[in-house]
């Protein structure tokens, strides 16, 4: 009976150790930061030099009503709507193809893959050459077709589609993979039942398989959401100084220049808090589909 209870207590103490640790780990080194940013956010702050002085609410005036920032929100919104849908569509085409076919699904499968676990930075590198307008090879391939080449990365119109092409060839592969696991879970007797009604890959694809994919594109679409509104890698790598008239400029783009190249860190800390309560309620909305599933 002692030994029992030595080991229940032995239990308990590991248990309550485990949460006591995590509970400081996360205290040090997430709520304590996030509520200094929140102070900081009503100072002007520049923690290099150790100064935070309160300004009240000026720091959100003047992030709120500046029309960069309303122009990188512009962009994250379009960015991330734009790069969501494709990565969604494609995904789950590129899914329903690979897994029709009798033989060579495990190369496909990781041929599609292979850009997601590549690195950013030299992902990012090699779009930039691809779109170089000089020697890129996406202009000598349209200047083998007689066909002027473009500015891509250059161009002010083309520069934010030019880096939503680079992250949606990167990310496909992510919810191709999803998909391909979601196929795998549709019962046989649905495509035969469907069958002997008579009908063909098209009817099988929006009467069964979109249908019971819908958990799957739910989450595909969410976590692209989040992802993209934090959107910073592919701009900082591709373009320079957020492309030509700010117009690769996202939010995390802006608050990386607010604070690390003009040392504002109250304005940064502001746009941080946008980005931290849209990424909350994207999160949550997620939560709930999940669980209602």
């Amino acid at each position: 009976m002692g030994q029992k209870k030595s080991k229940l207590t032995s239990q308990r103490v590991m248990i309550w150790g485990t949460l006591g640790a995590m509970g400081v780990f996360y205290g040090l080194f997430l709520l304590i930061p996030i509520i200094y940013a929140l102070a900081g956010s009503f100072c002007d702050w520049n923690p290099m030099i150790g100064q935070m002085d309160f300004k009240g609410i000026e720091n959100y005036k003047t992030i709120f009503t500046s029309t960069a920032f309303q122009k990188a929100m512009v962009n994250t919104l379009i960015f991330t709507v734009v790069v969501t849908f494709f990565r969604v569509a494609l995904g789950i085409i590129l899914a329903v193809l690979i897994d029709s076919i009798g033989i060579f699904k495990s190369f496909f499968r990781t041929v599609y893959f292979l850009p997601v676990v590549a690195s950013i930075v030299a992902i990012s590198l090699v779009w930039v050459w691809i779109f170089e307008p000089t020697s890129g090879i996406l202009n000598q391939i349209l200047g083998f077709f007689g066909i002027q080449g473009l500015g891509w990365l250059k161009d002010q119109n083309l520069a934010l589609p030019s880096v939503m092409i680079a992250t949606i060839w990167k990310d496909v592969g992510f919810a191709m993979v999803f998909y391909l696991a979601g196929l795998n879970g549709i019962s046989r007797s649905l495509y035969e039942a469907a069958e002997v009604d008579g009908a063909g890959p098209v009817q099988k694809f929006f009467k069964i398989q979109l249908p019971m994919l819908s958990s799957t594109t739910v989450l595909v679409a969410v976590t692209g959401i989040i992802t993209y509104i934090q959107m910073f890698d592919q701009v900082f790598m591709m373009t320079e100084k957020a492309g030509p008239n700010n117009a690769t400029l996202t939010a995390v783009y802006m608050l990386y220049e607010e604070a690390f190249i003009d040392y504002r860190f109250g304005n940064a800390a502001v746009i941080a808090f946008a980005i931290f309560l849209i990424t909350l309620v994207f999160s949550v909305i997620q939560m709930k589909l999940e669980r209602n599933d």
